[in-house]
């Protein structure tokens, strides 16, 4: 068995994890869908909060865990350090319906807006609260403010009068 440490849970293991009972069992392609919009999610929580984002190749591509090469080299972090065959991963991106290609689309628009506003400063100010299932992140700059509704519930949402789809985040500007 490989135990992980939380640094290499937050690395962006894309595993699917559905419960059985009490007990989390690790699962391969059920529920694609949902597992894809929590991994976009949990990105949204890096590029929304204070602090500079860590973006790891795995994390970009929403990657399968490689739990044969960790358990090979016995070396926990290996489950997210597999090698990447460029011409697989070429072919995967042109696949605009790929799993890859739709994490990385997400990925970049939420860096594109974040790039637009100095309220995600690194060291900007930021205030975070919740209302029901929605984290609220707000954040102000020294010119701009932003808001990040980040909805963690399978249901569908709605802060002050915003519509937050279930399992996705919406970027705001903010008149300062």
């Amino acid at each position: 068995m490989v135990e992980l440490s939380p640094v290499d849970v937050v690395r962006g293991i894309f595993a699917r994890i559905r419960t059985e009972g009490e007990r989390p069992i690790w699962i391969s392609l059920a529920d694609e869908e949902r597992a894809l919009a929590r991994h976009i999610l949990s990105q949204a929580f890096v590029f929304a909060l204070r602090g500079i984002p860590l973006l790891y190749t795995h994390v970009l591509l929403a990657s399968e865990n490689d739990v044969d090469g960790s358990r090979q080299s016995g070396v926990a972090r290996d489950l997210n350090r597999a090698d990447v065959d460029l011409g697989e991963l070429e072919a995967t991106m042109a696949d605009q319906r790929s799993r890859s290609a739709r994490a990385t689309a997400a990925i970049r628009q939420m860096l594109a807006t974040r790039a637009t506003s100095d309220a995600f400063d690194p060291s900007s100010a930021q205030r975070v609260r919740c209302e029901g299932s929605v984290v609220i992140v707000e954040r102000t700059g020294k010119t701009s403010k932003a808001r990040v509704l980040l909805n963690v519930s399978t249901e569908d949402a709605t802060v002050d009068s915003v519509h937050v789809p279930a399992l996705e985040s919406v970027w705001m500007a903010l008149r300062q």
